[in-house]
């Protein structure tokens, strides 16, 4: 958008920002650089109102214990300092004095180490810090150079972006002759850590600042970054190399081309990234989430926490978590750190309209009953032929051929490989049928139409958060036997009560046959309805479908179990079954060898 000719008043812009910053909750210490010394920050309200403070970002990484004494710290810290790397306080100082910048806030200087109530209660005030900071620094444990080439890629993308122009034959030329990257991120472990995506979305400005003393502006980069997709985002991957997706992630977000505004969506950021205590996954996004109120406990199980997160959600009017499917425990509240989901910005219809309540150990929320399962059939999310597969069972049944379509291309943004797939495929049975060419060329306008609508398709709903590095992280974890587990789709057919129209449908979890299928009053972005499978008060499986009409007071209080505890798999027990299985195959080998030897 054009902002040459709308005239803002500065005097506004002072006063929006004004009322910004005082809405934000400022740190109860920063680190005072001059003094070497953490100060409260009450004593020195009316100097950092003035100055304004930065924030640091860094990896925790292995950890040694250091005296404040032994850092150079003066006062204001009595506790010892947990840094991977003792010359981060260094990095800090020469950083702070380059960008001529006095108060910061440093977790490990002004959190008491050795409190954990008090930290527990400044975790969710966190992203107020990071918002209120004029200038975040990222302590790098690598070095990085600003070269020459990169400075004429920023130049002449920013030139690109300004005149609206196309990319010269001598810049396509110039970029793709890259052998090597620009800027290499793929070996920094900072792009991979659950605080850190926190720390960057919130953060005004973010300044990378190295051992070697070099600086340069990582809010730049990423925007640049972004702007490159009016040039075309395979220049990316010759320009960063391996890094290029996570700069991509990271630009996307922070330059507002993917919406971060509820639970689900920012639960499936941090599950694709790394952390040291497991309930950090949710924990690392309070401060973008703004849950201020949120009480953080250490103490709790992932299954306690799942059920105090969905309660707070909903008290706020955030039920973007219910989408949530993949392989389904009995409850209704799904384990949030082991995500599968469907559709994309979920919302209630009307606020406060799926009624959902709480008792001690069930929920209950308004269901419109549509249908019975009576056909089903589960397929592997992962198999790459699993979008053939699912559309070749519905089209074996016999059902209508738009209908199945339609079931199909409810999910994910489709891909040419699969849009040129449902194509054929549908293509092929008009031809076998021998239906004349204008019918052929009317079903294959009505798929074209479906894709340029962005409506989605089946292969990325259940591959989506289903991708092996989340599989490997379950299995890692030892929370459950095996992938199969956690990874499940089903594909079924249902009978609707109201009119016996046969249903296709592409089910997140586990459809059987004589379960019902019932509707919610919640649409996503696309104006898709959703849609589970349940069995008693068993939730079993979510799906997406058309919007259709259903009479209000077709909706019903349905009481369902709230969630299962899944048992974890002691790690101990997984170490002797392996010795145990180790320990048997030797003594096979050796009978073995015995007998052939003797």
């Amino acid at each position: 958008m054009c902002t040459e000719n709308m005239h803002i008043s500065p005097l506004s812009v002072l006063v929006n920002l004004q009322v910004f910053i005082m809405s934000l909750i400022p740190p109860k210490r920063l680190f005072h650089v001059p003094t070497m010394s953490t100060v409260m920050y009450v004593d020195v309200a009316d100097d950092v109102k003035k100055k304004g403070h930065a924030a640091v970002s860094h990896v925790w990484g292995n950890q040694q214990m250091y005296s404040a004494d032994g850092l150079g710290i003066n006062s204001g810290v009595d506790w010892e300092i947990p840094l991977s790397n003792p010359s981060k306080i260094g990095m800090l100082v020469n950083a702070m004095n380059y960008y001529e910048k006095e108060y910061c806030w440093f977790d490990v200087l002004c959190m008491p180490q050795d409190k954990q109530d008090e930290i527990n209660l400044e975790i969710p005030l966190m992203g107020d810090y990071y918002k209120g900071a004029n200038i975040t620094f990222v302590l790098s444990d690598l070095n990085y150079v600003i070269s020459d080439e990169y400075m004429k890629w920023y130049d002449m993308i920013e030139d690109i972006c300004i005149s609206s122009r196309k990319i010269t034959h001598d810049e396509h030329k110039w970029i793709m002759s890259h052998e090597l990257p620009i800027l290499d991120f793929s070996k920094d472990v900072w792009f991979t850590r659950v605080w850190t995506l926190q720390e960057t979305l919130l953060s005004r400005k973010i300044i990378f600042a190295c051992p070697n003393k070099c600086y340069f502006n990582m809010t730049n980069l990423l925007k640049r970054v972004a702007d490159m997709e009016t040039i075309g985002s395979s220049y990316k991957l010759c320009l960063f190399s391996g890094s290029f997706l996570y700069l991509i992630d990271l630009a996307e977000t922070v330059n507002g081309t993917r919406t971060l505004g509820d639970l689900r969506s920012l639960l499936l950021l941090s599950n694709q990234r790394k952390c040291t205590k497991e309930l950090d996954r949710f924990y690392g996004i309070l401060g973008i989430l703004g849950y201020k109120n949120f009480v953080v406990d250490y103490t709790l199980d992932e299954y306690s926490l799942a059920n105090r997160i969905i309660r707070y959600c909903c008290s706020i009017g955030d039920l973007s978590w219910i989408p949530i499917g993949g392989k389904t425990y009995p409850g209704f509240v799904q384990p949030l750190f082991l995500l599968s989901y469907v559709g994309d910005e979920w919302k209630e219809d009307l606020p406060g309209i799926c009624n959902v309540n709480f008792s001690e150990e069930s929920l209950f929320i308004d269901v419109a009953k549509y249908g019975t399962i009576i056909r089903s059939k589960e397929i592997i999310p992962d198999d790459a032929g699993a979008y053939a597969n699912a559309f070749g069972i519905l089209t074996e049944w016999e059902l209508d051929d738009m209908d199945v379509v339609d079931a199909v291309a409810q999910y994910r943004e489709n891909t040419d490989a699969s849009r040129n797939m449902t194509r054929s495929i549908l293509g092929s049975r008009y031809r076998h049928e021998s239906i004349n060419e204008g019918a052929e060329i009317a079903a294959d306008s009505y798929i074209r139409n479906l894709w340029d609508r962005g409506i989605r398709d089946i292969e990325s709903a259940i591959e989506h958060a289903n991708t092996l590095h989340t599989v490997y992280n379950v299995m890692d974890r030892n929370m459950l036997k095996s992938r199969d587990e956690f990874m499940l789709c089903t594909v079924a057919e249902a009978v609707s009560d109201m009119e016996q129209h046969r249903i296709p449908l592409i089910v997140s979890g586990k459809a059987d046959v004589g379960d019902e299928i019932a509707f919610i009053k919640m649409s996503d972005k696309y104006g898709r309805i959703l849609g589970i499978v349940m069995s008693g008060n068993n939730r079993k499986g979510v799906f997406l479908y058309k919007r259709i009409n259903i009479r209000d007071e077709l909706y019903k209080s349905h009481e369902f179990m709230l969630s299962v505890r899944i048992k974890s798999v002691p790690r101990l027990t997984i170490l002797l079954s392996s010795i145990r299985l180790f320990v048997i195959l030797f003594f096979l080998i050796y009978t073995l060898y015995s007998r052939y030897h003797s």
